[in-house]
């Protein structure tokens, strides 16, 4: 074990030269392009989503903290995905317990985002508003400028409101798929982990890290993706809409009518 051991330690330290966020405008729009042959949903760079890595054993000090809502113990892994199935940020090591939206508060995503260093355009017209590049994620989400998430589902939803939730859902589950590939390809990450629970998130990078490596050289070998779908599992995050968010999502709502 100690030969794999150091393999992933030395693959998760050189992820940032395999897991990179677009950052200039050529590849901002390289990513958005990308996203038109899968949604029509507008100005899409990637799509955020969270799952479990299930654990076979925690410490008995650590059990109800990594004790998730499926009664498994797991570690979350926050990725976000492009059309390609290519992860270009991965976040992990969350105890199971932790809310998706809890994560992304906590991540480096949200930190980069805030300080304007990722998303920072180009920006694009939808209605009556400047519309940055933008994520899209499920209800467990908040709302945002820069991080759309469906209409609360119900039956007074209107036709546009359910066209918007359609488009939206055709972009947001590239993110379920990579993580199906993903666990598809590394069956290590299907089964629950029997290793410390302190190396889990060293073992997932390496992953991911394989999984953007196969995808780049075109990797032909045949692969039974799993399914990977966690949306009704989370309660909605319905707090701290910013009233500019609700704006964008109404504008592109009318987009799409």
């Amino acid at each position: 074990m100690l030969i794999t051991h150091d393999f992933c330690e030395a693959l998760a330290k050189r992820a940032t030269e395999f897991i990179k966020f677009p950052e200039t405008e050529q590849e901002v729009l390289q990513s958005i392009g990308l996203f038109t042959n899968k949604s029509p949903f507008p100005h899409v760079v990637g799509a955020v989503d969270g799952s479990d890595i299930a654990l076979k054993t925690v410490p008995v000090n650590k059990q109800i903290e990594y004790f998730n809502r499926k009664q498994d113990y797991s570690i979350v892994i926050q990725g976000v995905a492009d059309a390609s199935f290519r992860f270009f940020d991965v976040s992990t090591g969350y105890p199971g317990s932790i809310h998706d939206a809890r994560i992304l508060r906590l991540s480096k995503l949200q930190r980069e985002i805030d300080q304007g260093t990722w998303l920072n355009g180009p920006s694009k017209i939808i209605g009556s508003s400047e519309v940055g590049p933008l994520l899209v994620g499920d209800s467990a989400y908040p709302l945002s400028v820069w991080l759309m998430k469906p209409f609360k589902q119900t039956p007074t939803l209107t036709e546009s409101q359910l066209r918007f939730n359609r488009a939206l859902s055709q972009a947001r589950v590239v993110t379920e798929q990579a993580f199906g590939i993903l666990k598809g390809r590394w069956r290590c990450l299907y089964k629950p982990l029997e290793e410390k629970t302190s190396r889990v998130p060293t073992t997932i990078m390496a992953c991911c890290v394989l999984h953007n490596i196969c995808i780049d050289v075109g990797d032909p070998s045949a692969i039974d993706p799993v399914e990977d779908d966690d949306e009704m599992d989370q309660s909605s995050c319905n707090g701290d809409e910013q009233s500019d968010a609700r704006g964008i999502r109404e504008d592109i709502m009318n987009y799409l009518s």
